[in-house]
């Protein structure tokens, strides 16, 4: 079975196409990456100049991988979503609960609730909880005298799945699932373990940061925020007064949030913003460090105050995984 995954991102798209066959790992046939432009903050900024790149991008995985496609698997970005936890009680007179008992807590919860101007990509039950006690798994086989189920709905703005929606249209091309950006991330780095134990996965992006919270082999949470590592180019390039090639140049040879006593006396020559050519300064590793610091601090923080909103920042999960340009790095709280 061939299935073909696209992502639209801030600094480029992304095709892959696989064959997947049952219980046997993803063929990998091709994976096109191509720079792009015309996002700004997850945002389609010129809707014509993207449909080119999108249809490039599609012809070079359909060539390389000797395919024809005709459906994808998008990804949304969820930089404007909102996430909702909901409930569902009932009382059975401590009967054995059954699919009646589920399909009636179902009912009458808020589960096919719709939103006018919300596009809904996640509504599931999260857990049960039988007299009290939360179970992860169907409760169907119990007894009980309290039923409970409990919710997670994700959506998005309904605006920006109709121009994506519209996009494809006009590519003659179906859209088969939306996925959201942080659970596409996740799924791509998180083992089993991580998803049972608890987990919480953020993606560095280029325009954005992204979570997601597992626990129980569940999604739990995800989110984002519209600050990624263009960011800290952008500091670096004002800070010292550099080109934004300089800049990111800078970040990715010689960046880090951690300092060393010898980073002081590491000297590096940059070239500066001027009208003249070829004038540089020279500047220590260690106030680039001090540049970059402070904003992954920033948005850390962000992400953390995401999970205080939702109060999820009291769930009992040590692991912290970090996914940027294809790394994996796991931190212990």
């Amino acid at each position: 079975m061939i299935k073909v995954g696209l992502d639209i991102g801030n600094s480029k798209i992304s095709c892959v196409v696989c064959d997947i066959k049952n219980n046997q790992k993803p063929n990998v046939l091709s994976f096109i990456n191509l720079p792009t432009n015309n996002i700004y903050k997850s945002s389609i900024a010129n809707f014509e100049s993207i449909k080119k790149e999108v249809r490039e991008v599609i012809e070079l995985a359909a060539t390389e991988s000797e395919t024809d496609i005709k459906s994808i698997h998008l990804t949304v970005p969820l930089f404007s979503s909102s996430s909702y936890f909901y409930n569902s009680r009932i009382h059975i007179e401590n009967q054995i609960i059954n699919e009646l008992h589920l399909k009636k807590a179902i009912n009458q919860s808020e589960f096919f609730t719709e939103s006018i101007n919300q596009q809904v990509l996640i509504n599931y039950i999260l857990n049960y909880e039988i007299d009290d006690q939360l179970v992860s798994d169907n409760p169907i086989g119990n007894f009980a005298n309290k039923l409970n189920l409990n919710f997670y709905k994700l959506s998005v703005n309904q605006n920006i799945i109709k121009t994506y929606i519209k996009l494809f249209n006009e590519l003659k091309i179906h859209i088969e699932h939306l996925i959201p950006k942080p659970l596409a991330s996740a799924l791509a780095v998180l083992n089993n373990d991580d998803k049972e134990l608890g987990s919480i996965c953020i993606d560095l992006g280029a325009a954005s940061t992204s979570v997601a919270m597992f626990e129980n082999n569940k999604l739990v949470f995800c989110d984002s925020i519209n600050i990624g590592s263009k960011n800290i180019t952008n500091d670096i390039a004002r800070g010292i007064s550099t080109t934004l090639e300089s800049a990111e140049r800078l970040k990715t040879l010689y960046g880090s949030v951690l300092s060393s006593p010898s980073d002081e006396y590491e000297i590096i020559e940059v070239p500066l913003v001027s009208s003249e050519e070829n004038q540089f300064k020279q500047i220590s590793r260690n106030t680039i460090n001090l540049i970059i610091k402070p904003r992954v601090e920033e948005t850390l923080e962000l992400i953390w105050q995401k999970l205080k909103q939702y109060q999820l920042h009291n769930k009992k999960i040590k692991s912290v995984i970090f996914f940027k340009s294809n790394k994996k790095i796991t931190n212990y709280l």
